[in-house]
C-alpha cells in the first residue's frame, strides 16, 4: 500500500513539474553554428535565465581562428499565445582583432520561436526587411 501511495504522489509531482510553459522551456543556453565557407563561420549563443535576462554572443571565426566576439545583454519577454518574443538589449561589447569596445545600447529585436525538445527554431528580426531563421540546440 505504501508503494502504491508513493507511486501516486510521485506521478502527480512529476506531472505538475512537467512544464510546457515556453518561459520555462526557453531558460538555458542555446547554440548555433553557421556553415563553414572559405574557412569562416560564426557561432551564436543565446542564454535566457528565469529572471528574464538574456545574453547573446556572436563569435566570428576567419582563417580557422577566432576573429572577433560580440556580446549583447538585456532582458526578454515572450508572448506564448503568439509564439513571439522580444529582446531588449541594454549593453554591448566587442573584442578581438580590433580595439575592445563596450557601452550602453537601446536595441529591441522581435522574434518568432518554436521549441521542440532540445531545439529552438528562432526567426529573428521580424521588423527587418529580411528576417533570418536559425536553429539552436540546447546545451546540457
Amino acid at each position: 500500500m505504501a508503494a502504491v501511495l508513493f507511486g501516486l504522489v510521485m506521478s502527480m509531482c512529476l506531472t505538475s513539474c512537467n512544464n510546457n510553459n515556453p518561459e520555462d522551456l526557453i531558460v538555458g543556453t542555446w547554440k548555433c553554428s553557421t556553415d563553414k565557407v572559405d574557412n569562416s563561420w560564426s557561432d551564436y549563443t543565446f542564454t535566457f535565465d528565469a529572471k528574464k535576462n538574456v545574453e547573446f554572443l556572436d563569435q566570428y571565426y576567419q582563417e580557422g581562428g577566432l576573429w572577433d566576439t560580440r556580446k549583447k545583454t538585456g532582458t526578454y519577454a515572450l508572448d506564448k499565445d503568439a509564439n513571439t518574443g522580444s529582446v531588449h538589449y541594454t549593453q554591448a561589447s566587442i573584442w578581438g582583432r580590433g580595439p575592445a569596445q563596450s557601452g550602453p545600447i537601446d536595441e529591441t529585436e522581435r522574434f518568432q520561436y518554436e521549441i521542440k525538445g532540445d531545439t529552438l527554431v528562432m526567426t529573428y528580426g521580424l521588423d527587418w526587411e529580411r528576417p533570418s531563421t536559425r536553429c539552436y540546440i540546447k546545451e546540457q
